[in-house]
């Protein structure tokens, strides 16, 4: 190796800047969807997140993944459920995700 090649791979070897996590707007609207039809208050969930409605209507946004867990801890604190994530499953129709259907 020459010292040229020694230098390009200690570059390319550096750790970059960390990357945000992001999860597609329309999946926090079916997980949304799941939670109004288990009974709760969707609306108030978004505002706990720091979300508007209008903030899921572009199918192309891409949402912190810190948004779900905002949402989910908003759900338990208003009404706990035990396994909400199965529940939430049992809400989620055949279609919302179709490369897993």
């Amino acid at each position: 190796m020459t010292t040229h090649d020694k230098s390009l791979i200690k570059r390319a070897s550096r750790p970059g800047p960390p990357v945000a996590q992001t999860m597609a707007s329309g999946e926090v609207r079916v997980f949304l969807s799941g939670l109004a039809r288990l009974g709760y208050d969707a609306a108030m969930l978004l505002a706990a997140a720091g979300l508007q409605s209008t903030d899921l209507e572009d199918a192309d946004a891409r949402l912190p993944c810190t948004v779900f867990g905002a949402v989910v801890q908003a759900a338990q604190r208003e009404r706990f459920t035990r396994n909400l994530a199965v529940r939430l499953a049992g809400e989620t129709p055949i279609g919302a995700f179709p490369l897993l259907d």
